[in-house]
């Protein structure tokens, strides 16, 4: 049996990133997640990530959001690697 030293409920975009962050730091991470598919909450809400509202004015905070997204490409091409999915 795995042991683990932080256990993360929901594999959902906010989970797993938490989960990625926390492994990247040398912790030890379990994901556990109900495994019924893509019909749960980030797709619920779609992941989306807006302009509107606090960002809109502020190019400080849209310039750290395009950093953010821009940063995680790697993260993303390696998902199925990380995770081993298939």
């Amino acid at each position: 049996m795995k042991s683990a030293n932080i256990i993360v409920v929901g594999g959902g975009i906010i989970g797993v990133s938490l989960a990625y962050g926390m492994a990247e730091q040398g912790e030890k991470v379990t994901v556990i997640d109900n495994g019924k598919g893509v019909n749960n909450a980030s797709r619920g809400n779609f992941g989306l990530v807006w302009v509107q509202g606090k960002g809109a004015g502020c190019l400080v905070m849209l310039n750290g959001l395009w950093k953010l997204l821009k940063n995680g490409r790697p993260f993303w091409k390696n998902w199925g690697e990380i995770w081993n999915c298939n």
